[in-house]
């Protein structure tokens, strides 16, 4: 299987994400390799089934990124309705935040052992359909990384959602 050559400051992403367990919210710049380092922490860790919730644009960017840098295949999900599968689940499963909350049920069936939120600003709002639907998801997987490069669009308040998903222990109110 190949792997990507990170940079010295992605690798050392990767090892403060083994070093927070999984567990933690990735707020470097855009461009800066958030998305390979999740990844490179998930496969390094053998954390599969694994999740990635992100914004319907990018759920296609995010399919090329586990094919191009470790050869792997993933169901990318799309519409309201479950899909029916036989056998072993997909060891990734790609989807947007729009339809998390209809295919939690299936989500929650697959045991996923780590959740990607891309773009966790969506999280913001403690709220949200979405949001709620995540935070039930990442309660049954354990291990949640947040990368977004705006982590607090507006006042600090929004961080609490984010913080709390990542780290109910730490921050739970």
């Amino acid at each position: 299987m190949p792997s990507p050559v990170l940079l010295p400051y992605q690798r050392e992403g990767v090892e403060t994400l083994k070093w927070f367990d999984g567990q933690a919210i990735i707020a470097d710049e855009p461009g800066l390799g958030k998305s390979v380092q999740s990844i490179a922490y998930g496969v390094e860790e053998n954390l599969f089934p694994l999740i990635v919730v992100c914004p319907a644009s990018l759920k296609i960017n995010w399919q090329r990124e586990f094919e191009k840098h470790y050869g792997l295949d993933s169901v990318v999900l799309s519409g309201l309705a479950p899909q029916r599968r036989r056998g072993k689940p997909p060891d990734v499963t790609i989807l947007n935040y729009e339809i998390l909350e209809s295919r939690l049920p299936e989500l929650l069936r697959l045991k996923p052992r780590y959740l990607i939120g891309d773009e966790g600003h969506y999280l913001q709002s403690r709220t949200a359909k979405r949001t709620r639907a995540f935070r039930k998801l990442a309660r049954a997987t354990g291990r949640v990384v947040l990368p977004t490069g705006t982590p607090v669009t507006n006042r600090p308040s929004e961080l609490w959602s984010l913080l709390n998903i990542v780290r109910q222990d730490l921050f739970p109110s």
